[in-house]
């Protein structure tokens, strides 16, 4: 599996905005905004993709790295702005303002970053770098639904890197983490989808793991960081050692 770089969503008004935006963007992955600076990294900065969202629809977001949102205060005060930053915690939403009164606006919500549109590549370069740091770290979060009751449901927010795993069992998905266990909705199949950009590892059927949550792995056995001993299906085991190695080599470059 290759190393995958940021998949970047370009939305709002004017065209124009856009159109700049995106073309400072690209210069600045080729400076190593998102990696290092050297040949190697800056080839592989090459490979960073912009993509224009029409709609904000969950599909399209569940698959960016980042957002970058082009507006007004109107936008900003929209009800849009305020379920999109609730639905999408996870989701780093660079929000570029074209006045000085909608970054004042701009700065009373949770956007990851607040570009001022007169200062776009100062700004840009300092969003960037802080995006950077953030994949290091894996400071991203992951909102699930979850059952509170038989008839009632809610969503909770967790850190990604501290997920376990999660778990299929008698028709149930149970998802663990470092302090809690709860039980989430769809199948293993939906979440290994939508947690693939983050590498996690379908080592078995009934299992889901977070590679970074790994101290040690067999043929037959992983072993987690907190002590738990999970299955590995023999006919997975090659891909499923082939993605890790990928993850760790990725992870030691990003270092």
């Amino acid at each position: 599996m290759e190393d995958k770089m940021p998949l970047v969503g370009l939305c709002g008004e004017p065209k124009e905005a856009l159109e700049k935006i995106e073309y400072m963007m690209q210069a600045l992955s080729l400076q190593g905004q998102f990696s290092e600076e050297d040949p190697v990294q800056a080839k592989k900065n090459r490979q960073t993709e912009f993509v224009r969202i029409t709609e904000k629809s969950a599909e399209a977001l569940e698959a960016l790295d980042c957002l970058i949102w082009s507006g007004s205060c109107e936008n900003v005060l929209s009800e849009e702005a305020d379920s999109l930053l609730e639905e999408y915690p996870r989701l780093a939403v660079i929000f570029v303002a074209d006045s000085p009164e909608a970054v004042f606006d701009a700065l009373t919500k949770p956007f990851f970053h607040v570009v001022r549109g007169y200062a776009l590549e100062q700004d840009l370069k300092a969003a960037l770098a802080k995006l950077k740091k953030q994949r290091r770290t894996g400071s991203g979060y992951r909102s699930f639904p979850y059952r509170e009751s038989p008839s009632s449901d809610g969503r909770i927010r967790v850190r990604e890197k501290e997920i376990l795993y999660l778990e299929s069992m008698r028709h149930e998905i149970w998802v663990h983490c470092e302090k809690k266990v709860f039980l989430t909705s769809e199948t293993l199949g939906y979440w290994e989808e939508k947690l693939r950009v983050r590498s996690f590892l379908r080592v078995h059927k009934s299992f889901l793991v977070n590679p970074g949550q790994i101290s040690r792995i067999g043929r037959e056995m992983i072993e987690l960081e907190d002590g738990s001993r999970l299955p590995v299906s023999r006919y997975r085991y090659p891909e499923v050692m082939a993605r890790y190695e990928a993850w760790i080599r990725h992870a030691e470059f990003l270092e």
